[in-house]
């Protein structure tokens, strides 16, 4: 049996904006569902990110 693969993303957070618990509960989520499916033997891959760009 083929092992199923799995693409998890997160939105990319406005970097000017105000900090909430919004930004990192989003990102707990994603990174505990790439886990978990991970403990099942898929393939996963986690994309996350920002929209700043180093200067």
């Amino acid at each position: 049996m083929t092992a199923r693969r799995r693409y998890i993303t997160t939105t990319i957070p406005y970097v000017y904006a105000r900090p909430h618990l919004g930004f990192a509960l989003e990102l707990v989520q994603a990174d505990t569902l790439a886990r978990h499916h991970r403990h099942r033997g898929e393939q996963v891959r986690l994309l996350s990110g920002t929209d700043r760009t180093l200067r």
